[in-house]
């Protein structure tokens, strides 16, 4: 597995697609899938004392590349539900 690629969403353009800042500059490929990180974390608390002990990062979502510049790639959500 290659290393992780960092970015941060630079704009949502609609409820399915957002501008992450790295390209192919930054090895981002069409197809390849972005966790988009929830920016707080969860916090996880000792269940005696109630004391936070750390914080877990937790993905709202993944999204696949659909479009990629130099410097900036276009993401949208894939998974659809079935009604």
């Amino acid at each position: 597995m290659g290393e992780k690629i960092r970015a941060k969403g630079a704009r949502v353009l609609n409820s399915r697609e957002i501008v992450f800042t790295a390209g192919s500059t930054n090895g981002v490929v069409v197809g390849m899938y972005f966790d988009v990180m929830d920016q707080k974390g969860e916090d996880i608390t000792d269940p005696d004392t109630g004391e936070v002990l750390g914080s877990v990062e937790r993905p709202k979502v993944r999204v696949q590349v659909t479009q990629v510049q130099d410097r900036i790639s276009i993401a949208s959500t894939f998974k659809k539900k079935r009604i």
